[in-house]
């Protein structure tokens, strides 16, 4: 997905960056782009319309200047209404991205300085590139890109002749359509990874169920799907994780909470939707489900031996489960973890571990 002229991919749910590739380096790029001062306007600008948009170009932390191509992404849901899910973001180095044409212009005696605008509400041109030397008559072309007006001029080095005029100017146009056919491929590999691009925002990259992003899509849809439909609402975490990470390092929790999750997948996979809050904490929905059919399960999940190994030794862990029936009617997403949320804390407050079913308390 990376090419050299790329800095990095982002992808912006609801227009806030959640996930950028490289992460390293690139880490200050996690901003929400409709609040922010420098981008809000022509984020908004680029949604409103439906437009890809270039802004820049702008001073890059890793050194050189960068552009920032912005394509809004549009998608249906299962009533057939589009609606807004997000940005994917490539930021383009410059002048990598013009290597292979506007840097060819010196190789064949040419000068030349390429500028835009700024962003779609800006008419004022700024240098994005160029050879560094004044430039006297130039031939220069005008055209559009991104919602932005480009401009660039080409001259020889010493000045127009009637005998090169014609070669100079099949020269300009020849790499004219080169340098853009470059930057048109950056925003083609945005809309073929569009897929992958919004799998990466909605799944939990280490444990490979839905992340917080994810799981709220999913259950928002399952509520409005099933507007009727009983279900048992699940919140679990892993007892003393922290101590885990603490004494045997992060890789044996990471490979905890993996295994954890493959658990969980490999239990409840057919009707369930699963997902990850954050840390050592999980939730799910077992859909079309009552209590009657679901809490023999859910107990028997609980008392799965676990065992992690560290330089040959097994080490067990337990889990704690909080579970509850709900119905999706005139129910919301927080609504529908609520009464599991407060099983899973009284098996905490006791100091307990293992599964509790939502008591209803006595008044």
């Amino acid at each position: 997905m990376i090419i050299p002229s790329i800095q990095s991919l982002q992808l912006a749910p609801n227009g806030v960056v959640t996930d950028i590739y490289p992460l390293e380096g690139n880490e200050a790029g996690k901003i929400d782009l409709l609040h922010d001062k420098l981008r809000g306007k022509i984020t908004r600008y680029g949604i409103e319309n439906k437009r890809i948009v270039f802004q820049g170009p702008f001073k890059l932390k890793q050194g050189g200047s960068g552009i920032a191509v912005r394509n809004p992404i549009f998608l249906t849901n299962e009533y057939g209404e589009e609606y807004f899910w997000g940005l994917s973001i490539a930021i383009i180095k410059v002048p990598e991205v013009f290597t292979s044409s506007v840097f060819s212009l010196g190789n064949f005696g040419y000068d030349y300085r390429l500028e835009k605008t700024p962003d779609p509400m800006d008419n004022t041109f700024h240098e994005v590139y160029s050879c560094g030397h004044a430039l006297e008559s130039p031939a220069v072309q005008t055209f559009e890109l991104g919602d932005c007006q480009w401009r660039l001029s080409v001259m020889p080095e010493g000045g127009w002749t009637s005998a090169n005029d014609l070669v100079g100017l099949g020269v300009f146009g020849t790499l004219f359509s080169l340098m853009f056919s470059v930057m048109i491929y950056q925003v083609i590999i945005l809309r073929r990874q569009r897929h992958k691009l919004r799998y990466m925002a909605l799944i939990d990259a280490l444990t490979r169920v839905y992340n917080r992003n994810g799981m709220d899509e999913q259950v928002d849809i399952y509520i409005r799907k099933y507007p009727n439909e009983p279900c048992v609402s699940v919140m679990m975490d892993i007892d003393d994780f922290k101590n885990i990470n603490d004494t045997y390092g992060h890789h044996y929790g990471d490979k905890v909470l993996k295994d954890f999750a493959k658990d969980m997948k490999d239990t409840f996979n057919v009707n369930s939707i699963i997902g990850r809050n954050g840390g050592d904490e999980f939730c799910m929905i077992l859909k079309n489900c009552t209590l009657k059919t679901a809490s023999d399960l859910i107990k028997r999940f609980s008392e799965h031996k676990r065992r992690f190994t560290v330089e040959g030794k097994e080490y067990p862990y337990s889990i704690s489960i909080g579970f509850a029936e709900a119905s999706t009617k005139d129910i919301n997403r927080s609504r529908l973890f609520k009464k599991a949320d407060i099983a899973l804390y009284d098996v905490k407050a006791h100091g307990k571990c293992g599964c509790q079913e939502y008591q209803e308390k006595s008044k």
